[in-house]
């Protein structure tokens, strides 16, 4: 009995102790996208797709150093 409620004090303490981060750091280097659109010219594709998706990323995305295309 007394191993029991020593296990539960200290199963409760430690759940109290313990650290918890919601939105842990998380040092992200690099992101890479590929679009794949067999048939179309590359200026179309820059025109139509990479040029509306980094406008988007620029606007939902926060601290954004560099984009290359």
């Amino acid at each position: 009995m007394v191993i029991a409620i020593l296990i539960m004090i200290f199963g409760v303490l430690s759940a109290i102790r313990t650290p918890t981060d919601i939105f842990p750091n998380i040092g992200i280097s690099a992101i890479s996208v590929v679009w794949n659109y067999p048939g179309l010219p590359p200026e179309d594709v820059s025109g139509r797709i990479v040029s509306v998706y980094e406008r988007v990323l620029y606007t939902t995305v926060n601290d954004i150093e560099h984009v290359e295309s």
